[in-house]
């Protein structure tokens, strides 16, 4: 265990920590300490009126302190460094490094907001989380308050620091904040200081009192969720609906969002929430929900409630029969009577406004429906009993992670359109068109004409993120120009969307005792762009399109970090009229949306900044500043038309210029590496960028421009250009005698840095340093045979998960035209089961290895493939297991196989998943 700091405390009374029961720890910053920190403090630089709470300030942690006194815990791996937007901590730059801090909490049931600080200066996938002692410990089950940032990329710095926030009810009195890294490799999280303030009064955002209408939703897959996860803590004596829901409601109001959907009819794990008899479901929590929710709101805060059963939380039955199974009219049967018992039951609730046919994460139920030719009927009964009732469904994809472009792999997509006539945009649009005409993906278009059903649309701005490290997809930008293809988004035409993001899964591997106070071994944040920038799903979506209602939603709340902003679009938002507004053209600008309407004899204005940067507008004459993605509405007595101008932002004018120009430096780097690999079709999408820039047009060019096409330039270059190692020809000599013998003339290659582990979402990655696993290697090549000594270190051996895997492409490796690229060779070999071994397999590689008080020695010996000359591909990585207590990679506890702790890796760039894909080799040089 490898403690970096433990502030003034002594190593004693840590240890008593570490055996004391989590309710029960008695270290912290002592009443004195607490005091003069919180006296000290500097005044937190956020906009702490725009949040609209009344605060007391409890707790400061100063990160880049090193004499901070407050429990800290980062594996001895985080330092502190200066940056453009000032001096922050940084983690180690691999997946799931983290540090983290336990600091004041006000109490339970008692809420907390928590400011942290944190640079928008480099590229960075930032997770903040904190997490309590009363939670379950076993994956899927211990879920948090957890969020995150994504810094960069696809959206311009600042250059500044940005604040993300946070509301708690924890239980305990010193809860952790923890900030981990999520990118896949090279990478680091920061953050800078952290200010925690007792939450003293949370009135509801101040929407104006012409309440109109819209509705802004908060959606979660499932009910289970807002109990355990957020709201609620599971306490010894079990879930407390009263008080999860008390706290739903107190945040929510605050937001200002006033509609709740979750899914209540599950048969899987989390079992069902409500009873139906007829449909096998006997659960109690949503008529607890709802009776508190009726106790506590004025009616306006409304409920959902929907099925999600079918495709993947289990299946609708009856009787123990699944309706899918059933002739079409025993299932109507069975399904109308199920709808009669959920009416009969939970009618009588004025906070229940409606039911969901299917959910934003799946919608299998609805399929059921419709391909049991039901779904009209079961919409006409439910309006039937309850016509003030909105019955709703979900258009997008069908399937948790299941993207757009499911049948047509991305590198198929990049040959068809450069083998194509069509634009970029539209390829795509027409990809999405086919698969919902087919009905391949969701519910297919015909749910728009289903009488009295509302379907949301669906977008998906964040999911790329996630895909990319995620699912390891190289091409995953191509998502994100799916979602801002104006005519994917001509496609469908509803008041209502949808956003959801399917969040960022990985093993945070916290255990007590092992590297942490509490146990939590897995996570799955969900993350914004930074700061304004958060609000960019909300202008996708109201930019494509007028809505009468937003929902948004993932695993964890989608608000999370980014409140302030929430609550500005949510107020403007819900202040329009419930009409929609008709379109508005500007002169010469199409970086904002305006729209207008007459509502009882008033007019109507709204004004959308649809980028990254702010606009200065001028409304009636007078001068608005919008920042990045803001929504303003305006309300003027007279129907008399309004006049609205504005001049096109120089920073946007920048920023889209300066992008025409790296993605052409960009081809012609490509072009140098290969020409065959730069068909002049790249530059089409250049040309007309810079024709829509010449007029003015700075949005459409960005959006001509895009983002899948300049990552396949830089991904075709990284291909091409993969790190190399140049090894020398050398005398014929004993291998089987590493490090001891060899000759002095070797090509060497180090691995001892945090960016030389592997990314793997199962593996915890709780690198300690150089001594818990690095590793140096020496190369010689002589008459088709390449020589390889290893001197790994690794302090603790595992008999059961230390192995090295060794694997050779023979040109594949430089191959960006597939999908997926196996390599021609694979070998594996189980260092830890016997202290000293030698393999000599018949596919023409000799291994020998012994175990020392540092690690491992190994010698190999490789005769190369037939068909290699000069070069090759070759991918060398090492499972560390170390006996690791937090390997648990399933909801039941149990520990697979194949976990490991970590993968140090002699590799290339990570851009595939390492243990299938060639692209990930690094390249050997054989030197004549």
């Amino acid at each position: 265990m490898n403690l970096n700091k433990i502030g003034l405390l002594s190593l004693c009374c840590f240890a008593s920590c570490l055996v004391a029961s989590a309710t029960e720890l008695a270290c912290r910053v002592s009443d004195q300490q607490l005091a003069d920190l919180v006296a000290k403090a500097p005044p937190c630089p956020a906009d702490l009126a725009a949040y609209g709470l009344k605060l007391k300030l409890i707790d400061y942690i100063d990160c880049t302190n090193p004499d901070d006194p407050h429990e800290f815990m980062d594996q001895g791996t985080s330092k502190v460094v200066n940056g453009p937007a000032g001096r922050y901590r940084i983690t180690a730059a691999h997946r799931h490094a983290f540090f983290a801090y336990r600091h004041r909490a006000p109490g339970a049931d008692t809420p907390f907001l928590m400011i942290v600080e944190y640079p928008d200066d480099a590229d960075r996938n930032i997770t903040v989380m904190t997490h309590d002692s009363t939670r379950p410990k076993q994956s899927h089950r211990s879920f948090s308050l957890e969020g995150g940032v994504n810094t960069g990329y696809e959206y311009p710095l600042s250059n500044r620091m940005q604040y993300f926030s946070l509301i708690n009810w924890s239980p305990d009195q010193w809860p952790p904040v923890m900030v981990f890294n999520f990118d896949q490799r090279g990478k680091s999280a920061a953050a800078s200081r952290i200010w925690t303030y007792a939450v003293e009064a949370m009135p509801a955002n101040q929407v104006p009192e012409a309440e109109t209408g819209r509705v802004v939703g908060a959606f979660f897959p499932l009910n289970y969720l807002y109990q355990a996860q957020y709201f609620g803590h599971r306490y010894p004596s079990g879930s407390d609906i009263p008080k999860s829901m008390k706290n739903l409601f107190s945040y929510y109001t605050w937001l200002g969002v006033n509609r709740l959907t979750t899914m209540d009819y599950a048969n899987q794990t989390w079992g069902a929430a409500c009873t139906i008899p007829s449909l096998d479901a006997k659960g109690t929590e949503l008529d607890a929900a709802l009776q508190e929710l009726d106790a506590l709101g004025s009616g306006k805060f409304g409920y959902i409630s929907g099925f999600v059963a079918d495709g993947m939380y289990g299946e609708t039955t009856s009787g123990g029969v699944k309706l899918k199974d059933m002739p079409p009219a025993q299932a109507r049967i069975a399904m109308l009577k199920g709808v009669g018992e959920f009416i009969d039951r939970y009618g009588k609730y004025r906070s229940l406004k409606g039911m969901a046919l299917g959910s934003m994460e799946a919608t299998g139920f609805y399929n059921m429906l419709r391909d049991q030719g039901m779904a009209a009927d079961v919409v006409a009964e439910i309006k039937r009993r309850k016509p003030d009732w909105d019955v709703i469904t979900f258009l997008g994809r069908p399937y948790l992670q299941t993207p757009y472009l499911k049948d047509l792999p991305l590198a198929d997509v990049i040959s068809k359109w450069l083998a194509g006539r069509d634009s970029w945009s539209t390829l795509l649009a027409e990809g999405v068109r086919q698969e919902w005409q087919a009905g391949k993906l969701n519910i297919g278009l015909e749910a728009l004409k289903v009488p009295g059903l509302q379907v949301y649309e669906m977008v998906y701005p964040d999911d790329y993120w996630a895909a990319r490290g995620y699912h390891s997809q190289p091409r995953a930008p191509i998502y994100l120009d799916i979602e801002r293809s104006l005519e994917k988004q001509a496609l469908v035409s509803s008041p209502y969307a949808g956003i959801f993001s399917y969040f960022n899964e990985g093993s945070s591997g916290l255990e007590a005792g092992y590297n942490f106070w509490y146990g939590k071994r897995y996570t799955g944040p969900d993350v914004n762009p930074a700061g304004p920038l958060s609000m960019a799903a909300f202008a996708l979506a109201l930019g494509a399109e007028d809505r009468l209602a937003i929902s948004f939603g993932s695993w964890g709340p989608k608000s999370i970090g980014d409140e302030v902003y929430l609550r500005r679009f949510v107020a403007a938002f819900r202040s329009l009229p419930p009409r929609i507004m008709q379109d508005v053209e500007i002169s010469g600008i199409d970086t904002l949306k305006v729209r207008t309407v007459v509502d009882g004899g008033k007019r109507h204005l709204s004004v959308l900044n649809l980028t990254s940067f702010s606009h200065v507008v001028m409304v009636a004459g007078k001068a608005v500043q919008l920042d990045p993605y803001e929504l303003r509405a305006f309300q003027f007595d007279s129907s008399s038309a309004v006049s609205v101008t504005a001049n096109r932002p120089q920073a946007c004018a920048d920023w889209v210029q300066n992008r025409i120009t790296q993605y052409r430096q960009q081809y012609e780097t490509l072009k140098r590496l290969s020409a065959a690999a730069a068909p002049v079709r790249f530059l089409e999408p250049a040309d007309h960028a810079d024709q829509l820039f010449k007029q003015g047009r700075l949005l459409a060019a960005d959006l001509a421009i895009g983002y899948g096409l300049m990552n396949e330039l830089l991904y075709r270059c990284d291909i091409l250009s993969p790190p190399t190692v140049q090894v020398p020809a050398v005398p014929a000599f004993d291998y089987a005698q590493p490090l001891a013998g060899w000759p002095r003339k070797c090509a060497v290659v180090v691995r001892d840095q945090a960016s030389d582990l592997l990314g793997q979402i199962f593996a915890p990655n709780s690198w300690q340093g150089p001594d818990d696993l690095s590793a140096r290697a020496q190369f010689a090549h002589d008459d088709g045979f390449l020589y390889i000594a290893i001197n790994l270190r690794d302090d603790v051996c595992d008999p059961e998960g230390d192995d090295l895997h060794v694997a050779i492409s023979k040109r594949d490796y430089r191959n960006f035209t597939s999908e997926k690229v196996p390599y021609d060779h694979q070998w594996k070999f189980d260092l830890g089961k016997i202290a000293q071994g030698r393999e000599q397999n018949p596919e023409g590689i000799d291994i020998v290895w012994q175990r020392n008080e540092k690690g491992y020695v190994v010698g190999i010996k490789l005769k190369l493939p037939e068909g290699i000359k000069d070069r090759f591909g070759l991918m060398m990585y090492f499972g560390d297991r170390d006996k690791t207590p937090n390997l648990d990679t399933g909801s039941k506890g149990d520990t697979k196989a194949w976990a490991r702790k970590q993968f140090l890796g002699f590799s290339g760039r990570q851009n595939h998943l390492f243990w299938e894909d060639a692209r990930n080799c690094m390249e050997v040089m054989l030197a004549p």
